[in-house]
Order: C-alpha cells, then sequence, then structure tokens
C-alpha cells in the first residue's frame, strides 16, 4: 500500500512485513506489480520501479508538464512487458522504454476543468481549443494529436479564426485578446480593455477588423492591420455579450446578449443602427 507520506508498505494478511519510508515526495497514487518486484507513482511526478523491495530506477515527468496550472502529478502505471504505460493528472500518456528510460508522448489534452472553446481552420482540417488550464492548443483533425500548444496568463474563453486561417484571436477571463499565428501562437498584438472576462471574438470578413464582446456588456472594435488600435467601443447592452457575427461588407455587426436582446452597429463608425438592417 502507499501511504499520503509517500512511504510504502508491505503486509501480510494484517500484518507489516516491510515499510520504505518517503518512497516519493508526497501521496503515492498509484502501485502495480512488474515481473521483478512492482512500480509506484505519485504526487512527484515519478515513476520508481522496484526489483524485490529495492529502488532500482526512477522516471521522472515533472518537467513535462503543459501548463504551470497543473503540476505533473502520476495517477497510473501499466507494465506491457515491454514498456510502461504513464498516465498523468494533466490527462496525459507517456510511453516509457525501461531500458534506456527514453519516453514518448502518447496522448495529450487539456485537463484541470472544462473547454470552453473550439473553432475550425477555414481552409485545413485543423482546429484550435482553448480551456481552463490557460493554454491553446492545435490539432490536427486527421490523425486526432496536438501539433502545438501555448500557455497564457489566463482562462481561454473564446477563438476565432480569420477568413484566411493565418491568424487565432483569444478573448481570455481577465478581459484581454490577443492575436496570434495560427501555426506558431506567437502574437501579433494584444489589448486589455476590459477588467471582465471575453465572451466572444469574431474577425470581420475582410481580417482587418475584430470584435470583442464581454460580461460588462461592451463590444470593442479594433484595427487588426494597425497594431490592434482600438476604433470604437459599442455601448448599449444591458447584459454580457454572448454573440457576434458581421455583415460580408465588414461594415456591420450583429450582436446579441444574456437578455435575449440583438442589436445591430455601424461598427467602424462606432453607432447604433436603430432600426436594423432593413433599409
Amino acid at each position: 500500500t502507499g501511504a499520503q507520506s509517500g512511504d510504502i508498505y508491505l503486509w501480510k494478511g494484517n500484518r507489516l512485513e516491510w515499510s520504505f519510508e518517503k518512497a516519493h515526495d508526497g501521496a503515492v497514487f498509484c502501485l502495480t506489480p512488474s515481473p521483478d518486484g512492482f512500480l509506484s507513482g505519485g504526487k512527484d511526478g515519478r515513476v520508481r520501479m522496484w526489483n524485490g523491495l529495492d529502488p532500482v530506477k526512477s522516471f521522472s515527468f515533472a518537467d513535462s508538464m503543459a501548463s504551470s496550472r497543473l503540476p505533473v502529478r502520476i495517477r497510473s502505471v501499466f507494465y506491457t512487458g515491454e514498456s510502461l504505460l504513464v498516465g498523468t493528472m494533466s490527462s496525459e500518456i507517456y510511453s516509457v522504454d525501461p531500458n534506456t528510460s527514453r519516453s514518448r508522448n502518447l496522448i495529450q489534452s487539456h485537463a484541470g476543468g472544462p473547454i470552453n472553446a473550439l473553432a475550425c481552420h477555414p481552409l485545413q482540417h485543423i482546429c484550435v481549443t482553448g480551456g481552463l488550464d490557460a493554454t491553446i492548443r492545435i490539432w490536427k483533425l486527421r490523425s486526432r494529436r496536438c501539433v502545438n500548444l501555448r500557455e497564457f496568463s489566463s482562462t481561454i474563453v473564446c477563438l476565432d479564426y480569420n477568413d484566411d486561417g493565418s491568424q487565432v484571436a483569444a478573448g481570455m477571463e481577465n478581459g484581454s485578446v490577443a492575436i496570434l499565428n495560427s501555426k506558431s501562437l506567437s502574437e501579433f498584438s494584444g489589448r486589455s480593455d476590459r477588467a471582465s472576462p471575453i465572451n466572444c471574438v469574431k474577425f470581420s470578413p475582410s481580417g482587418r477588423l475584430l470584435a470583442s464582446g464581454s460580461d460588462e456588456g461592451v463590444i470593442d472594435v479594433y484595427d487588426v492591420f494597425s497594431q490592434c488600435d482600438l476604433i470604437a467601443s459599442l455601448i448599449g447592452h444591458a447584459g454580457a455579450i454572448t454573440g457576434l457575427d458581421w455583415s460580408k461588407d465588414s461594415k456591420h455587426l450583429q450582436s446579441s446578449d444574456d437578455n435575449g436582446v440583438i442589436r445591430y452597429w455601424d461598427a467602424p463608425a462606432g453607432l447604433q443602427i436603430m432600426d436594423g438592417l432593413d433599409k
């Protein structure tokens, strides 16, 4: 058995036969048999291999974490006969060669909470996701693999691709907006004009304008081609913004809020259109 203290105990019936103090730095979360002994994994992000009752190898995954919000903790270990399979609290699975100590990531994903945002590339079989773990991840849909990820300082709430798929806009819980290269996830520009979460972001069809809607009920319109300059703040909603949609000519914007109200805007001019777009 493994203890919260990191100790491991061997029992015969109800009698304690053997103990190893501080086998792990923190709680022992898993134990599994192997041909020559057993394997253990714990809160410290390590897997230890035991020959009989002697520790012979240790594999650390502490440096493999994708998000600093989620320290690597080993939740499960399995011996296949040739390799070790290691599952972490961060929704990752690794294959480890016990002879060379080399590890290979088989699966990785968001962890620690919900996936809040998903956007599909307009031209390729690619999507981008963001979640409570403050990471944005790019996925190839055909291979179902994550091909890039980046951690941010705040939870990701919403995402949107521009029309040619070269940029991704991200709205965050701390009220900031970032425009990223869609391949490298490096940042082109960013703004922090709100103190409440950004619920939706939407590029105009031309790619020049970006609208972001916040919990404050305010819609900010940015000029993407001019280092994300703020060109208008659209004020009129009494509730949090829940949706944004541009007209094909990139001049008019439709918005909705959590009170069920829809409003129309001349976005570049920063003016509300009171009688809709019928005229």
